[in-house]
């Protein structure tokens, strides 16, 4: 019967007490009754002190006077009722009024007969009591209602009535409960809640009705836990007001009187809204209530359905329930784990066997007679084993959630129920339908599954197999639809990390792993229909199978290992051994050999104790100093993580394949980035690197929203799949860092930046473009800026940084983003800057009052910040050349590329602009007015030149000395504005048009406006210590200009270098004038030039060690990329200039060989000489130096190495892969020279010209066919009139050189 409430006893108590005084003719005798509240008619003796329990019970005196039970259960007196609270008060104090728990064994004493003497009013003659419907509880309610007129006073004696009824409304129709109240308990189906929800658009005049999004300032800065909170309550208001819209909808029809039954039906949609959303409201408290229980309560409470109460009214008997199997669970004999992990043999402790769950605390006879034949079963099953080791999991844990899973399988934890609209099929050819049909025959073997008959509710998976590693096939069952309506709560689990902090300096490490963990657990038998899946056998029978055990792919699988495997790892680490689990992998740690391999012997006599079996195979039980755990290689001397070899060779070949392909579908680029962000931990700055995948990926989701839809790769993802690619050979990642060198607060204001190390500090201001953005934008700037300021000089190490913003924590921390890409640029800027370091940083959150550099951020831009407006600036320079540092600026103001700071800045070369000599330089200062005179006298004593901007202040003491270095204004007195300029105003001062000047300019190649300018320099300084104009001097200024420079050492050829320049420049032809010819005869005598080489080298000696590197295909990069330019170079006896000038796009090749067309002017290109061309023929006879064959094969090694719009041939072999430049290729050769024995101290790249000549006049090749391939033209006028352009080489000049090596 159920309970009443309060309430209902008080009002139950006065309508007897108003029927027993109804009659005016009633006689009050007041008597004692005994009552006995005792089921048993014999009264238990000897139970000593006893508590009594007392029940009370009305009990009306029939005419006879003797006491007739049936007369007092008619007259609707209930045998054992609680006692009314105003009567209650008279009991004494001693006396105990409760009856015995439904669970608690009643002792002897319980049923012994208790009396309790209460005066009762009992009348002579009782009304007869009319009859009436019983109610649910077996009492008449008509009986209990039945109303009589009391008496005055015992009214006055009972009181006021309390008005306790229940606050609710009129009943609203029967139909309409019965479709609200399967809503209101179990809500609407996603479908059904999304069609209706389409129906009713929020109006456009209110639009209020719309759930208003978060603003985008408030997103990027709140953490995500809030974002998914507030995106949850935001779909509740959402659908609250598509329920309002739906109410109103009605309303509008109703006024205007249009139809009344879609009236009604929106009427009927809103109610279905409205109540979806009460049932909504009710799961999310529950969610929200379940976390503050004690985690061993939520397996009562997970089936329970609401009623009145949020857990139903039965929830005490539930808890009464598994209280009471809690105690019967207590009483069974735990297992001595201790002493079994101490033995050495398994421990022999009995398995749990299926007939010990009715009761576990038992040892029949019979069992001990099974006992041999149950061992021998249990090593037979694999399915599900852990659960007939029941008795030796209670011997390492008490918890009553992994015990339920272990003794009576895994419940799935189902959000709603499912519901399978349609039963997939799978449809297999017949070779599929073998590798099947192997697969499950074993998942029977094992028992994994079972063979059932259909039944109602079950839910149908699909099946395949997937490819294992070892060229095997493993069974799939694809739960993605079941796992739509299981609840996923959060857990933890230790991976990577987990180990990097718990490994020692030259510690041991072990493995062990399990065999098909996850079948060992098994699944709850109501539950195991949900597993299903059918196959069409061979002979076209469809059969159906379920798992009886834990399968993979389910979603709650993880949480349910882990937690059975964290009770494992419990009792080891009780034992002190330090490990780490991973689902099914262990890691055994030891400081020394001996406790590792004592944790690893321990481990395994647990594991084996409670039903787990050890793959072997993939385990690795020997302690060593290097261990595979969890696909990364720690190695416990250096403490790093590094890639397996196998794992570094798949992710390259990965990569590569990317790079050569344009497009692929969004699922295979996600499977790019899935492989690359798993090796992250083993690889430095990898994150890094990931970053700008993730945002491909995450547009072309945008867009298509398919994973099965193309998508483009786009060519600014190739940097950094090519930095992948040559990383992941080598790179590896510390465990832990040893400790940050530096800590750096830093922040920033609207107005500026800040920046304190220790005591060394550091701030500047924003420029007006760098003000307008986000702050966000602005913290990682300031975290860049501060590093460049105050790290500047720092490598190989850790920095820590203390900021107050958490969103430029997050993402330096996780080295970007994908959602901003300005702050993925600038966070991406960081870290590079600290790659080239070796430099890793970490963020650490600080608050606003504590950060040292929120003062420094709020430097108000002083005064003395003054910089020259750009227009003037710009008139200077027009006038005297543009400087090359800038000695008084900061990073915002300026003017050269390269500049002195007053303070320490992040961009400066250098600080405090007196430490440096200034006459390295063509410098520009715009001092303050206040060192002018220090300026000045920096200027004389490191006789510098430059642009000095000062006021006009005759009064100031350095007035005059500025004078005295000014000098006249004549153009003697102007600055070196450099070459091109220098010769722009010769010409112009000689006539030339403003037009004409480009033209005349571009005649000169770099290479001699290189040359003049250090003639050009010279001659500067010395027409200013002359007082002389630069452009129209005299012949005798010319001849003394000549005269210094030979007598400071210049060379015959350093003076016509000299002789040249000052032609050009000046307009005279000095090289005809005869006073300038005997000047440089005079020079020639007293220094006669000698070549540079007397003899040069013999090309066989750098062929013969170039045969050594061979075959092509397993040389390096860099090898390959020697050889090639040494070939080219002796091959075809060009300059070094043009091996750099040679594009893919001018490359051909025939069956005979290879040819090579240079477009870009060369040093003897001129108008009316064509281009040359380089012929490489084949050498098959001689493969290992045929620079044909090294040409293509080293076109196909840097296929993928290539960046954007880089056609050039050569490339550097160090990453990012840029065009060679000449210095680079002489570079390269010269040390191919030198290990090949050339002296390289005489014989430089250049000689390689000298050398191949050489060795082809000697093989006997002609002078034209030399001067043909060398470049050469003839001097004869006949040559140049007869062929009109060069003849092509047919290789003739190559087989020379290459057939005299044999």
């Amino acid at each position: 019967m159920p309970k009443r409430s309060a309430d209902e006893k008080i009002d139950l108590y006065l309508k007897k007490i108003q029927r027993l005084t109804a009659e005016k003719s009633v006689v009050r005798r007041r008597g004692r009754v005994r009552v006995i509240s005792s089921d048993s008619s014999e009264a238990n003796e000897g139970c000593g002190e006893t508590t009594q329990r007392i029940t009370i019970a009305e009990v009306h005196r029939p005419p006879s006077g003797k006491i007739d039970p049936s007369w007092n259960d008619a007259a609707g007196a209930s045998p054992e009722a609680e006692i009314p609270r105003d009567i209650e008060a008279e009991i004494p104090q001693d006396i105990e009024a409760e009856t015995p728990r439904d669970n608690e064994a009643a002792s002897p004493c319980d049923n012994a007969e208790l009396m309790a003497e209460i005066p009762i009013s009992m009348p002579e003659n009782p009304l007869p009591m009319p009859a009436a419907e019983p109610n649910e509880a077996g009492q008449s309610l008509e009986a209990l209602s039945y109303e009589l007129e009391l008496d005055p006073d015992l009214l006055e004696a009972l009181g006021e009535p309390t008005d306790a009824a229940p606050e609710f409304g009129p009943k609203i129709h029967d139909s309409l409960a019965k479709l609200w109240l399967p809503l209101l308990t179990k809500g609407m189906t996603k479908e059904n809640k999304d069609k209706i929800m389409k129906q009713y658009l929020i109006p456009d005049n209110c639009r209020f009705l719309q759930a208003p999004k978060i603003n985008g300032e408030i997103f990027s800065a709140i953490p995500e836990v809030v974002r998914n909170r507030d995106k949850g309550l935001s779909f509740h208001q959402q659908q609250l007001g598509c329920g309002i819209t739906a109410i109103n909808r009605a309303l509008d029809l109703l006024l205007r009187g249009d139809n009344k039954k879609e009236a009604i039906q929106h009427l009927s949609n809103g109610c279905r809204i409205l109540s979806d959303l009460h049932a909504t409201s009710t799961q999310t408290r529950i969610k929200l209530i379940t976390p503050s229980l004690d985690k061993n309560f939520h397996h009562v409470i997970q089936d329970t359905e609401r009623d009145e109460t949020l857990f139903g009214n039965k929830l005490s008997e539930k808890i009464k329930a598994a209280k009471a199997i809690e105690k019967q669970g207590l009483q069974i004999k735990k297992t001595n784990i201790s002493k079994a992990l101490n033995s050495s043999q398994s421990p022999g402790i009995r398995p749990y066997k299926h007939s010990d769950a009715a009761a576990p605390s038992r040892t029949t006879s019979s069992d001990r007679e099974q006992g041999a034949c149950a061992d021998h079963i249990i090593t037979q099953v694999h399915a599900g084993r852990i659960h007939y080791f029941y008795n030796c999991w209670l011997g390492i844990t008490s918890n009553k959630e992994v015990l339920d899973w272990v003794l009576n399988g895994v419940s799935i934890p189902f959000c709603k129920e499912p519901i399978q609209q349609l039963v997939p099929r799978c449809f297999f050819s017949r070779s599929e339908k073998l590798d099947m049909t192997v697969a499950i025959n074993k998942l029977l073997e094992l028992g994994a599954i079972i063979e059932c008959s259909p039944s109602k509710g079950q839910f149908i998976s699909k099946i395949f197999l997937a490819p294992k590693p070892n060229g095997g096939k493993r069974f799939i069952l694809n739960l993605k639809s079941l796992n739509k309506f299981i609840s996923k709560p959060h857990f933890k689990m230790e991976d990577y990390r987990t180990a990097s902090k718990l490994i020692p300096q030259d510690g041991y490490l072990a493995t062990i792993d399990l065999k098909e963990a996850y079948l060992l657990v098994p699944i709850h038998p109501r539950h195991r229909k949900y597993l299903r899946f059918q196959f069409e056998t061979l002979e076209n029978k469809l059969v159906t199978y379920e798992f009886t055990a834990m399968p993979y792919g389910l979603s709650v699988a993880p949480r349910v290992f882990t937690k059975i495997m964290r009770e494992v790892i419990s009792c080891l680490r009780s034992r002190g051994h330090d490990s780490v689990i991973y689902l099914d992998d262990t890691l055994c740690i030891g400081s020394n050999y001996h406790m590792c391999s004592t944790n690893v012997n321990d481990t395994l006599k647990l594991m084996k104790c409670l039903g787990f079996i050890i793959n072997v195979d993939k385990s690795y039980l020997q302690p060593n100093q290097t261990c595979k755990f969890l696909g990364f290689i720690f190695n416990t001397t250096n403490l790093t993580i590094s890639l397996p070899e196998e794992k570094r060779t798949s992710i390259i070949q990965l990569v590569q394949k990317f790079l050569r392909i344009s497009h692929c579908t969004i699922r295979e680029f996600a499977q790019l980035i899935g492989v690359l962000i798993a090796a992250c931990p083993a690889v430095k700055y990898g994150w890094l690197y990931t970053k700008m995948l993730e945002r491909q990926k995450f547009l072309a989701l945008l867009k298509n929203n398919n994973y099965e839809k193309e998508m483009e790769i786009p060519k600014t993802v190739s940097p950094d799949l090519n930095w992948w690619s040559s990383s992941a050979l080598t790179t590896s990642n510390h465990m832990r860092n040893a400790g940050f060198k530096m800590e750096i607060y830093t922040d920033a204001s609207q107005t500026g930046w800040g920046a304190v190390c220790n005591e060394n500090r550091a701030h500047g201001w924003w420029s007006v473009s760098e003000r307008e953005f986000h702050i966000n934008y602005l913290e990682l700037l300031a975290i860049f800026l501060g590093l460049k300021s105050l790290s500047c000089n720092e490598s190989n190490c850790s920095i820590l940084l203390r900021v107050d913003n958490t969103t430029a924590l997050s993402y330096v921390n996780r080295m970007g983003g994908i959602q901003f890409p300005h702050l993925n640029d600038i966070t991406r800027r960081i870290w590079q800057w600290c790659e080239e370091r070796n430099i890793v940083i970490y963020a650490s959150y600080v608050n606003t009052k504590d950060n040292r550099a929120d003062a420094e951020s709020r430097i108000v831009n002083p005064d003395t910040e003054w910089e020259l407006s750009d227009c003037a600036f710009h008139s200077i320079i027009s006038h005297f050349g543009q400087p090359e540092v800038d000695l008084f600026a900061s990073r915002t103001n300026a003017k050269c590329p390269s500049f002195v700071s007053w303070k320490p800045d992040p961009e400066a070369m250098a600080v405090d602009a007196f430490t440096i000599n200034w006459n390295n330089c063509y410098f520009y200062a715009f001092p303050p007015f206040s060192i002018i005179l220090k300026c000045l006298r920096k200027i004389v004593d490191d006789k510098a030149d430059g642009i000095f901007v000062f006021p006009f202040w005759p009064s100031q003491p350095w007035f005059p000395l500025l004078q005295r270095l000014m000098g006249t204004s004549s153009p003697a007195c102007t600055p070196y504005p450099g070459c091109r300029e220098a010769l722009q105003q010769a010409f112009a001062q000689r006539g030339c048009p403003p037009e004409a000047l480009v033209l005349m300019l571009a005649s000169l190649s770099e290479s001699t406006v290189k040359q003049y300018n250090v003639s050009y320099k010279l001659w500067w300084q010395f027409c200013n210590q002359h007082i002389i104009n630069v452009f129209s001097p005299s012949l005798s200024f010319i001849m003394l200009f000549l005269t210094e420079q030979f007598n400071t050492g210049c060379s015959y050829g350093s003076l016509n270098s000299h002789r040249s320049a000052l032609s050009l420049l000046v307009g005279s032809n000095l090289t005809t004038n005869d006073s300038v010819k005997r000047l440089l005869k005079g020079a020639y005598k007293l220094k006669p030039s000698v070549p540079k080489y007397i003899q040069t080298w013999d090309p066989q000696i750098v062929l013969n060690y170039l045969k050594e590197w061979f075959p092509n295909i397993n040389l390096s990069l860099e090898k390959i990329t020697k050889k090639l330019v040494t070939l080219l170079a002796i091959c075809t006896g060009h300059r070094v200039q043009t091996l750099s000038l040679i594009k893919l796009e001018n490359i051909s090749f025939t069956s005979s060989g290879a040819k090579i067309v240079i477009s870009d002017l060369i040093k003897t290109s001129a108008p009316g000489r064509d281009q040359p061309v380089l012929v490489l023929p084949f050498f098959t006879h001689n493969l290992n130096i045929c620079p044909a064959s090294t040409l293509k094969d080293y076109i196909s090694f840097t296929d993928n190495k290539r960046l954007q719009n880089n056609g050039n041939l050569l490339l550097t072999f160090k990453h990012p892969h840029k065009p060679a430049t000449t210095q680079t290729i002489s570079r390269w050769i010269k040390q191919v020279l030198s290990e090949s024995g050339i002296d390289v101290s005489v014989f430089g790249a250049h000689s390689t010209r000298h050398a191949s000549t050489s060795a082809a006049f000697s093989a006997g090749a002609s002078v034209d066919t030399i001067r043909k391939a060398a470049g050469w033209t003839s001097s004869s006028s006949a040559f140049a009139r007869c062929y009109n352009r060069v003849l092509i080489d047919d290789g003739n000049f190559a087989k020379s050189v290459c057939l005299s090596s044999r």
